[in-house]
């Protein structure tokens, strides 16, 4: 059986909810402006958002998965090309083998972005480009020893 958390709302832009209008700890969206309000232990509304900076989402995305029986070749381009559905910055490169070793060469719109020499313990390598949801990129192989294969990118953005 599957439960919905339902949260007191408003479409009505810059409407705060008063202090009867909520528990301690309860939650209230303003979905015209996306401001979200708690009540706090002193009695009083806070915006959830208020005096922060912005939200800064990290996203991990496995990007290619190699069957562990397939073996790695040199000089294969594994993926044709993918486009990246958010905007941010690559922070991170991890890979990792079934078997064997291999170098896979990061690409973004043809241009190298950073390597990682791929083990069965996995290994990582920290990079930085930012790339928006136009970027095409690509993993090429070389130096491969090996079968199956994972990657996953760290993407920081919003």
């Amino acid at each position: 059986m599957t439960s919905s958390i339902i949260l007191k709302k408003s479409s009505v832009a810059e409407r705060v909810p008063v202090v009867g209008d909520l528990a301690y700890g309860e939650l209230a969206l303003n979905y015209a402006d996306g401001a979200l309000y708690y009540k706090r232990s002193d009695n009083t509304i806070q915006n959830l958002l208020a005096n922060s900076s912005p939200l800064t989402l990290t996203r991990y995305m496995e990007i290619i998965a190699v069957s562990k029986s397939t073996v790695l070749v040199n000089g294969t381009d594994i993926i044709g090309a993918i486009e990246i559905p958010v905007t941010g910055t690559i922070t991170n490169i991890r890979a990792k083998t079934a078997s064997g070793t291999a170098t896979i060469t990061f690409n973004k719109n043809a241009s190298s972005i950073g390597s990682v020499n791929a083990t069965t313990s996995g290994v990582s390598s920290s990079v930085s480009s930012s790339v928006t949801a136009n970027d095409l990129l690509t993993l090429d192989v070389s130096s491969a020893s090996g079968s199956g294969l994972v990657v996953i990118i760290t993407i920081i953005g919003n």
